[in-house]
């Protein structure tokens, strides 16, 4: 017998075989896994099935997984994140409850510019409590309706675990996510009340108090009647936060009908003090129609603190008159679909008429998004100096993404890179040029200010290093050239 002969049939029975036993192990596969299903045509209502569920996770992880530029830099490995979030995603009975394990995964990219939205979640609820970080402590500015919690207290632990404790599990050491606002801190899934334990920096006192949580729905109602009855106070129920305006100390401060409006008030030795909340649409307007104001002024002090970016363009527009020639302040490159484009060199240029005064910025790691755009724009004019603390390291421009019917994933599509740094704003963020921070006694003299008869302008000791700062470059002055 020729044993060569025989070589081509029994391969060729050998291949028959085997792509015999692959096509029964992919019916085999069918049939234990169910129909493949696409995530796109399925709502987010009833009971969700175990191919669904599989189906919605896998697009989700695959949409970051083909379009997150930062995995890298993060030192992110995102196939862990899968074997270890996947399981959960699966053990979820509900849809509510799945989303919230997709979101938590999608959290491990501690990017405030990724998320879900659409996504039916879990209920959610928060005490009727306002703080800010001073000094590094957690300080209560308002607790309405609440006689054992007073302004000035510090906040040590919630539910029996020290602070540091909640800190440290909540978010992880090299993020700085808390800037001066941390509701998110209290955030509990439960309608229980929440036992938060606060001191009394004056008499040392500790005390442990049950406070009632509530929806964000109930939140904001509770904080948009406080806001009206406390004019120093303005709530702004879309990104629920609390902001402190001045409009009660100046005449030239105009009326305040949302928090997205600009404040400006003369401080005193010909300095205009601006306060700008959000980077809306309506801020070069805004600008422009204080213009011959901004030019007369012999310093100008930019308050950008705990602005949460919002639109590039009118940031742009402002430091243009700030340069006396070109600058490339900022790098960026878009990624999609697993690849990077080139560097973009946005070039910022002179523009009339010029701004000339010397200029205080101030920021803290409440900014983020277009608003370190505009610091970072900023800094890189002549005549400027920021002040504050570190901005909170998020630059964004989120694409959306479909995931299935009303639901969407917001991805960060792109890289920032200061120029006159080489330091991504990422997870990094923009340092102050010279960085201030708040004694506890100046948090006491301020939070009283607030309910007092005092301006908490002159009680602030960023605004006033960035006063103090102006007035030792004057007597240069602020001109209208050309």
């Amino acid at each position: 017998m020729n044993r060569n002969r025989l070589k081509p049939a029994v391969i060729g029975t050998l291949f028959a075989l085997l792509l015999g036993g692959i096509v029964f192990g992919i019916g085999q596969h069918s049939a234990l896994g169910g129909e493949k299903v696409d995530a796109q045509s399925l709502t987010p209502k009833g009971t969700p099935t175990a191919a669904e569920k599989r189906a919605v996770f896998s697009r989700v992880w695959s949409l970051f997984n083909e379009n997150y530029p930062d995995f890298q830099e993060k030192v992110i490995n995102w196939k862990q994140e899968k074997i270890a979030y996947e399981p959960k995603a699966m053990a979820a009975q509900t849809w509510p409850d799945f989303f919230q394990v997709v979101q938590n995964m999608i959290s491990t990219l501690h990017d405030s510019h990724s998320g879900l939205m659409g996504a039916p979640l879990p209920q959610r609820y928060w005490p009727f409590l306002f703080t800010q970080v001073f000094a590094n402590q957690v300080v209560v500015m308002a607790a309405p309706g609440n006689s054992a919690v007073h302004p000035g207290m510090i906040v040590l632990g919630m539910n029996g675990k020290p602070l540091t404790d909640v800190l440290q599990s909540s978010y992880s050491d090299w993020f700085r996510p808390l800037g001066p606002q941390v509701q998110t801190l209290f955030e509990t899934p439960k309608d229980v009340p929440e036992k938060i334990t606060f001191q009394n920096p004056q008499t040392h006192v500790v005390q442990t108090v049950s406070m009632p949580v509530f929806s964000a729905q109930k939140l904001s109602q509770l904080w948009s009647g406080f806001s009206s009855q406390h004019p120093k106070y303005t709530y702004d129920p879309a990104f629920q936060l609390l902001f402190f305006e001045m409009k009660t100390f100046s005449a030239k401060v105009r009326s305040l009908t949302s928090s997205s409006q600009v404040v400006f008030r003369q401080f005193g030795k010909g300095i205009l003090y601006i306060h700008i909340p959000l980077m809306t649409d309506t801020l070069e307007a805004q600008l422009k129609s204080h213009m011959n104001e901004i030019l007369k002024a012999k310093g100008l002090i930019l308050d950008l603190r705990d602005n949460p970016g919002g639109r590039s363009e009118p940031g742009v527009w402002f430091t243009d008159h700030l340069y006396t020639h070109s600058e490339v302040p900022l790098l960026s490159r878009t990624y999609h679909h697993g690849s990077f484009s080139v560097w973009d060199h946005a070039v910022l240029l002179p523009l009339k008429p010029h701004i000339s005064a010397p200029t205080a910025v101030l920021i803290n790691s409440s900014d983020a998004s277009s608003a370190e755009m505009f610091v970072a724009q900023l800094g890189d004019a002549p005549n400027v100096k920021t002040f504050g603390s570190r901005t909170m390291g998020a630059d964004g421009n989120p694409r959306l993404y479909p995931v299935m019917k009303g639901v969407q994933v917001r991805i960060s599509g792109w890289q920032e890179t200061v120029t006159a740094t080489g330091q991504p704003i990422e997870q990094v963020g923009i340092a102050p040029d010279e960085t201030i921070s708040w004694s506890m006694p100046q948090v006491k003299k301020y939070i009283d200010s607030l309910e007092g008869n005092a301006d908490p302008l002159t009680l602030d000791p960023v605004v006033q290093a960035g006063k103090n700062w102006i007035l030792s470059r004057q007597p240069r002055t602020a001109s209208l050239n050309g």
